[in-house]
């Protein structure tokens, strides 16, 4: 079943929302965002809405903004960016198309409850731990530079949330950061360090994040998968997720 734009819509607000950018400017229905460098989608254009300024000028706003600090100007689309044509407009002035990812969701009522009990213990803490980001950068080889920047955007989040520690025999074995806000749960930096897979580690974390939203509230789950992580993706599918649309990036030529 094809998703209405208005869902798309909803989910990248929500998304969008849970975190924040270290500078964000609003340009016409656009969102102009930028976040030192880390995660493409924070230092991307989210197109909202059309506006009302000619397309034109609004684009080489945005081309200003990400060249003022030094990063090759950058959108993020989905089949609910506007206005409509977007992607055409920024083939003919050369930019080119980048893999993205799947949004992925699932019911929370739906979610299984139990599972994995015996493995470890969850740790739950409103900020992020050094052994959250030394297992984080284990499971994703992200670098202790990037590592540091993460933690300062991540630590500016002004929603309910909650940093997950799996703890086995006291190591970290998973991680994951969640954010719950309305009717919606984000899931985001879930990973595992790589003596710990397949044993079921991603999985307990998935509940124990699913468990915390559904006290706060949340109805709907969301997260972001790259399309070539065929063992992620395995695992959310066991726990009922399906791409509800995907987004790819959109750059300047350089």
């Amino acid at each position: 079943m094809t998703p209405s734009v208005e869902s798309i819509r909803a989910i990248e607000t929500a998304a969008a929302d849970a975190l924040p950018c270290k500078v964000l400017e609003a340009d016409d229905g656009w969102r102009l965002r930028f976040k030192d460098g880390v995660t493409r989608r924070g230092n991307s254009v989210l197109a909202e809405q059309g506006g009302r300024d000619r397309l034109a000028a609004k684009i080489e706003r945005a081309e200003a903004f990400y060249l003022s600090y030094g990063k090759v100007p950058r959108f993020q689309l989905t089949d609910a960016s506007l206005p409509v044509g977007l992607r055409t407009t920024l083939a003919g002035k050369g930019y080119s198309a980048q893999r993205g990812a799947l949004v992925q969701t699932a019911d929370l009522s739906a979610l299984p409850e139990s599972g994995e009990a015996a493995i470890g213990r969850v740790r739950w803490a409103p900020f992020a731990s050094s052994r959250w980001l030394e297992a984080l950068g284990l499971g994703s080889g992200e670098s202790a530079a990037s590592l540091t920047i993460r933690a300062e955007n991540l630590a500016a989040v002004s929603l309910p949330k909650v940093f997950l520690e799996l703890d086995v025999n006291d190591t970290v074995a998973a991680v994951g950061f969640a954010v719950a806000a309305g009717r919606y749960l984000g899931l985001f930096n879930l990973a595992t360090v790589p003596s710990q897979r397949r044993r079921g580690a991603g999985g307990r974390v998935l509940r124990a994040a699913a468990a915390w939203g559904r006290e706060r509230g949340a109805r709907e789950v969301y997260l972001q998968v790259h399309p070539d992580n065929v063992a992620a993706q395995a695992l959310y599918a066991s726990f009922g997720f399906t791409t509800h649309h995907t987004y790819d990036y959109w750059e300047a030529p350089s």
